[in-house]
């Protein structure tokens, strides 16, 4: 397993989502211009589903249910465009993020460090998939069976020829029902949606495979200082051997650093969206159950836990970094420290220190992501929620 399998899934996102590649200076006029486009095109689509259904919203009455069903998915799809925006400006960062793994994959010395990383390497695309999986067949099931499959099945309109739209708003501009503008909004549709999960997906990858590979590196340090003691003997190659060691945790703990840079916007923001949709999502399968509305509750369900798993991969990565580090601290103090000289010991206290720092993942620079932060988040939506029910008995 190369470098190239291991950021396969990074790569394949940042071209299909066409963020820009400013760090490098060689790339060629025609991907430049490619990128260029791609990128016009990608905020003109989520730009373009945002306006039809805003103007839906604002000019169509609605008692307090269907407002409610209609906000989710306008607020989903502007929290997906802030992160966008997020991820252009942080597009740089990232690249570096991706040299750096590069580079790290480059230097390896040894077939133990290799495994080490293949390993780290693996699970992260594993999780990856599985998670985008769950966020497409979600994604799907919710824009195109519930507006489009189901009403055919349940045969709601058995008397009209119409063709049910995806979602409501663009017959107010234009007929939507006749060729071929019902199948351009469709796949325009379609393909805004399949941009939007992308999004969210690529957010949640950036964090796994940073912190998977960082958790490698610390990893590969864990265990040139298990085997530290075997050059004891050996004044001038123990001597680089902790050179080396220092070197490792300072470039692991600047890559960091780095991370938590790119992700500290959308962090945030993944915190305070998911909140707000986590707390809809429970009103709209509510309402789903009350009327035995089990084809509705299916998709309702999927989504409950894609932003509940969304929330739980930043949380428990942070934790994990955060312990990974810890445990370099750990390793040191349980190695044969009195058996080396007096400067060797001097080195490994610095190590110990500088292993104390926490290196969690944070919303912001406000909050540190942590299993509490997600128990929090669920209170917090849970809470909102109640507050929406009571507001929906006292109107009836």
């Amino acid at each position: 397993m190369d470098v190239q399998n291991a950021i396969k899934y990074t790569q394949w996102f940042m071209a299909f989502l066409a963020i820009p590649h400013r760090y490098k200076r060689k790339l060629s006029t025609k991907k430049k211009l490619s990128s260029a486009v791609g990128l016009v095109v990608m905020n003109v689509l989520i730009f373009w589903n945002i306006s039809f259904r805003s103007i839906d919203m604002l000019t169509v009455e609605r008692n307090f249910d269907e407002k409610i069903l209609l906000f989710a998915p306008w607020s989903f799809l502007v929290v997906i465009n802030i992160k966008y925006i997020f991820m252009i400006f942080r597009s740089n960062d990232i690249i570096m993020i991706i040299e750096h793994i590069k580079m790290d994959w480059i230097e390896k010395k040894s077939p133990e460090e290799e495994l080490i990383m293949v390993r780290n390497s693996q699970l992260c695309n594993r999780i990856t998939l599985c998670f985008m999986v769950l966020m497409y067949v979600s994604g799907s099931l919710y824009n195109i069976v519930i507006p489009f499959v189901i009403p055919i099945l349940l045969h709601s309109k058995p008397n009209t020829s119409d063709r049910i739209p995806i979602f409501d708003g663009y017959d107010i501009f234009f007929n939507a029902q006749v060729s071929p503008i019902y199948e351009i909004t469709f796949c325009f549709q379609v393909y805004a949606v399949i941009i939007g999960f992308s999004i969210l997906i690529f957010m949640c990858h950036l964090t796994i495979v940073s912190v998977t590979h960082a958790c490698g590196q610390i990893q590969i340090i864990n265990y040139l200082i298990r085997y530290l003691i075997a050059d004891i003997m050996d004044i001038n190659n123990i001597h680089n051997k902790i050179s080396m060691i220092i070197s490792r945790h300072i470039r692991v703990l600047s890559f960091a650093k780095n991370v938590r840079k790119i992700l500290l916007e959308l962090c945030l923001l993944e915190m305070g969206a998911s909140t707000v949709l986590i707390c809809i999502d429970e009103y709209c399968f509510l309402k789903m159950l009350e009327t035995n509305d089990i084809a509705n509750m299916i998709p309702f369900g999927m989504l409950f836990v894609c932003l509940n798993f969304n929330i739980l991969v930043l949380c428990y990565f942070s934790e994990l970094l955060n312990s990974q580090f810890i445990e370099i601290g750990t390793e040191s103090s349980m190695t044969d420290w009195y058996r080396f000289p007096q400067k060797i010991r001097s080195y490994l206290v610095l190590i110990i220190c500088m292993s104390q720092r926490p290196q969690k993942l944070t919303a912001g620079g406000i909050i540190d992501l942590s299993y509490g932060t997600y128990i929090q988040v669920l209170k917090t939506g849970f809470t909102y929620f109640q507050m929406l029910r009571a507001a929906d008995l006292k109107k009836k």
